[in-house]
Order: C-alpha cells, then structure tokens, then sequence
C-alpha cells in the first residue's frame, strides 16, 4: 500500500519515500503565486502573522484555544472567523483540520485549511488572512479538492475562501465555481513535471 509521509518542518511530501511537489512549490515554480516584487520584510511579517492566525483558529476549532493567551492582534481575527462560521452556517469536520494529503495519480501533495459542511454541503474552505485574495486560489482549492476526493474517497461539492484582515474584518464568502480550474491545475501539474524532467529547459 502507498505510504504519505509529511515532514512539518521543511514542509515536504514524500510517497513511500519518494518526495513529490507540493502545492505551494508547483504554484512558485509556475507563477500562479508572485512575491518577486514584495519586499522581503512586508512577506514575513504577512506570513508570521498568517501562520500565527492559522494557528489560533486550528486550536479554536479544536476547542483547545486559551482565549487569555491570544495576542490583541489576533483577537480581532478570531472575532471575525467565529461569527464568520455562524453567518455562513460553516459546520467544521475536526478529523480534517489541516491534514497533510495527496493525490495518489498526480503525485502532489496539499494541506487543505478545512474540508467542513457549508449549509450542509462537503466543501473545502481556504483560510487567508491577507489584505486580498489572489487569483491562484482559485487553484489552490482546485488542488485540495482533488486530492481530497481520491485520498479519503469523498465528494467535494464547493470550493471557498474565507478572507479575514488584519484588522478583523471577514469579508464575504467566496465561491469559486469555474469548472474549468481543475484543469487548469492539472495542466501546471502536467507542465511542471515535463519541466523538471527537462531539467527546466524550453525550446527556443
């Protein structure tokens, strides 16, 4: 039997001791996501504060959060998710909560936010705690879906993101329904591999 392995610290997948890509490295490789001109400081100060928000909310959902130590910066942000979870009738599944996954077929690996009951449909919901919300989400979600359909042989039937600023404010719900996405996800799969077996050389 196929054996996932996922090493937290460096963040990489490995099946049965073969690494595979991850969502994230596809996504830098192809230019879905593009920080190149984002200074280097304004980047990790977005990610610690993303990572501390994601943290926070994983230990609220789990009902492990100590509210007393929750920085004032975060307490916004959890105000905002929680009546975010209410006023979309979000229903979380804790088995799922930030689960290291992957497709078996296309061989990459994802870690879906939540795969949650949104007014009683199996969804994923991606998590951003970001001024904005890029285009490439609408891939990143794509990929969970279709790697959360094959790993725990369910069916996904909406993809969302959930925006919270910093200020802690959750803006509306946001559906991504273009069908067309999981193809496209598969198509950088596809070029990313064809890359990285070229040696990441194109034809002139």
């Amino acid at each position: 039997m196929t054996r996932l392995e996922f090493k937290p610290d460096t963040h990489e997948y490995f099946l049965d001791g073969v690494k595979i890509p991850s969502f994230s490295s596809i996504a830098k490789s192809m230019g879905i996501y593009d920080f190149s001109n984002v200074p280097e400081h304004i980047l990790e100060s977005a990610r610690n504060f993303g990572d501390a928000a994601h943290y926070g909310m994983r230990l609220w959902d789990l009902e492990d959060l100590d509210e007393s130590t929750l920085s004032e910066t975060l307490k916004p942000c959890l105000i905002a998710y929680t009546q975010a979870l209410k006023i979309n009738s979000i229903e979380i599944i804790k088995e799922y909560i930030e689960q290291p996954i992957c497709s078996y077929l296309y061989r990459y690996g994802v870690t879906p936010d939540r795969i949650c009951l949104i007014k009683g449909e199996l969804s994923i919901l991606e998590l951003k705690f970001t001024s904005s919300l890029m285009p490439g989400v609408a891939l990143q979600t794509a990929a969970q879906k279709i790697a959360t359909n094959e790993f725990y042989k369910i069916k996904i039937k909406k993809r969302y993101a959930l925006q919270i600023t910093r200020e802690g404010t959750a803006k509306p719900l946001k559906e991504y329904k273009d069908k067309g996405d999981d193809n496209a996800w598969l198509c950088f799969v596809g070029s990313f591999n064809w890359l990285r077996r070229n040696n990441g050389k194109r034809n002139n």
